[in-house]
C-alpha cells in the first residue's frame, strides 16, 4: 500500500446501538450525521445503567479514532435555562397580567343609540317620490318607448332599423318623419300596415324617400304622416293649395300673343316627354299586388291597347313580359325597348322596389303599349 491509504477495520457493524464499548471507543466509518438535539430538545446525555452499553474484548479495534467529549458537556445544552434564569423579574411579573388581558373576551359594539330609537320607534314610511320623467332621445321620443320597441317581439327587428336610420340617414324622409309615438296610438293593424307601406326605407336607409302607399286610401288613412313626406318632399306646407288654370297670363319670358312656341324663341325642335301615373280602382297599388292581381291588370289593359292599335293615329303593338302571353316578346327585343328607354328595367334588380313589394313576381303581369310613332307609350 502507498502512504495515505485507510487501513480497514476488522469490525462488522450490525447494530450501532449495540457495539461493545462506550461511545467514544466507536470505530470510525463514514461521517455520521450531527446528533446533538438543539437546546431546547437537549436530553440526558448521562446513559441509564439499563442503556450502559458494554465492551467486548473478543472484538479486536483497528483504526478507531481518538476519544471525544461526551456530547452532553457541550456549552450550548445549558443556554435555554440560562436564557430563563437571566430574564428580568418585571417580564415574569407583566406576563400573568398580559394573559388576563387576552383571555378577557373583546367587547361587544353596541349600536348608537339612534338607530335604536328608529327600531323602536319604527316611523311611519314616507309614500315613494314619483318616478322621474322618461328620459327623452331621437327628438322627443321617451327612451321607455324606444326600448318598448326595439325588444318588440313583432316588431324589434325593423323597429331598430327604423330607429337607426332616423338617427344615421337623415335625408331619408320615411325616417325623419316617423312618429313612434303616432306609431303608438295606433292599434295592432294599422301599425303593421304603417310598418308594410316603410319597408323600402327600413331594409335601404338610403332612400331620399322610403315609403309607399298600398293602398289609395293609404293618403288618408296615415294622414299624419304621409302628409309630412309628402309637404318634405314638395317643399310645401302643409297648408297649402294647388290651383291651376293653364293659363299663361303673367308669366316672363312668353312671346306676344301667350302663346308658347318655342320656335318663335329661336329654339329647334325638341324632345318633351310628359309622364302621368294612374292607377285602377279595381286593383291595390303595386306594392300590395298579388301575382293573380297582376296578371288580372294586364289581361284588363290589354282590352284597352286593342283598341288604341286599331285606331290609324296610334297604331303600334302591345309589348308583354309575362311567359305565356300572346304578345310575349324575345330577350333581345325587351333589351332594345330598355336601351331605346321605353320598356322599364328588371325590376327585380331594383333593392327599393323590390323591399316596398312593388317588384313582386317579376315579370308576370308586366309589358308595355307603344304606338307606332314611338310618341305614346304606356307602362
Amino acid at each position: 500500500m502507498g502512504c495515505g491509504s485507510s487501513v480497514p477495520t476488522a469490525v462488522t457493524v450490525e447494530d450501532t446501538d449495540n457495539v461493545p464499548g462506550p461511545p467514544a471507543l466507536r470505530p470510525s466509518g463514514p461521517t455520521q450525521p450531527d446528533a446533538t438535539p438543539k437546546p431546547s430538545q437537549q436530553p440526558d446525555a448521562t446513559p441509564k445503567p439499563s442503556e450502559q452499553p458494554q465492551v467486548s474484548n473478543d472484538v479486536p479495534i483497528v483504526g478507531a479514532s481518538a476519544p471525544e467529549e461526551p456530547p452532553a458537556a457541550e456549552e450550548p445544552a445549558e443556554e435555554a435555562p440560562q436564557a430563563e434564569e437571566t430574564a428580568p423579574p418585571a417580564e415574569e411579573e407583566e406576563r400573568p397580567q398580559a394573559a388576563e388581558e387576552e383571555a378577557l373576551p373583546a367587547p361587544e359594539e353596541v349600536p348608537p343609540p339612534v338607530k335604536q330609537e328608529e327600531e323602536e320607534t319604527a316611523p311611519v314610511q314616507p309614500s315613494p317620490a314619483p318616478a322621474p320623467a322618461p328620459r327623452l332621445i331621437m327628438g322627443n321620443i321617451p327612451s321607455d318607448l324606444i326600448i318598448k320597441y326595439i325588444d318588440h317581439e313583432k316588431y324589434g327587428e325593423k323597429m331598430r332599423k327604423l330607429l337607426a336610420a332616423k338617427e344615421l340617414y337623415r335625408d331619408n324622409r320615411m325616417a325623419k318623419h316617423f312618429d313612434l309615438q303616432y306609431f303608438e296610438s295606433l292599434d295592432e293593424d294599422m301599425q303593421r300596415g304603417l310598418l308594410h307601406l316603410c319597408n323600402s326605407g327600413i331594409e335601404n336607409p338610403d332612400s331620399s324617400m322610403g315609403c309607399y302607399a298600398m293602398q289609395p286610401a293609404d293618403y288618408d288613412r296615415y294622414k299624419p304622416f304621409f302628409s309630412k313626406v309628402i309637404c318634405d318632399y314638395h317643399k310645401v306646407d302643409a297648408s297649402a293649395t294647388q290651383t291651376n288654370e293653364w293659363s299663361l297670363e303673367g308669366v316672363e319670358g312668353i312671346p306676344d300673343g301667350g302663346k308658347l312656341d318655342l320656335s318663335l324663341l329661336g329654339l329647334p325642335a325638341l324632345s318633351m316627354r310628359v309622364r302621368v301615373g294612374r292607377n285602377l280602382a279595381d286593383f291595390p297599388l303595386p306594392g300590395a299586388m298579388t301575382k293573380e292581381d297582376r296578371l288580372n291588370m294586364e289581361t284588363k289593359m290589354c282590352e284597352a291597347f286593342a283598341k288604341l292599335i286599331g285606331m290609324p293615329e296610334y297604331g303600334g303593338r302591345y309589348n308583354s313580359l309575362t311567359p305565356g302571353h300572346k304578345d310575349n316578346i324575345t330577350d333581345e327585343e325587351y333589351k332594345q325597348l330598355v336601351a331605346d328607354h321605353i320598356m322599364f328595367k328588371d325590376m327585380a334588380n331594383d333593392p327599393y322596389l323590390a323591399s316596398a313589394g312593388i317588384a313582386s313576381d317579376w315579370p308576370f303581369g308586366r309589358g308595355g303599349y307603344v304606338s307606332e310613332d314611338r310618341g305614346f307609350i304606356i307602362w
